[in-house]
């Protein structure tokens, strides 16, 4: 990652954790201590603001209501 979009990731983390009180956990490999990602619930207000799609995502399946 360019040292540029690594200072923008923590800036984003930053604001995060200043808006909510809480950020993602990492997530490492216990032998090596390898980070390999975040995990955590999404912010649904959040997600659904950042995304052009309507909620809920089209991608979904939906289903007819049962008679």
């Amino acid at each position: 990652m360019p040292l540029g979009l690594s200072h923008a990731s923590v800036a984003r983390f930053e604001t995060a954790i200043e808006r909510r009180g809480y950020g993602r956990p990492a997530v490492e490999v216990r032998q090596s201590g390898e980070f390999v990602g975040f995990v955590g619930l999404a912010d649904v207000e959040e997600a659904a603001s950042a995304s052009p799609r309507p909620w809920p995502s089209p991608r979904l399946p939906t289903c007819a209501p049962s008679r």
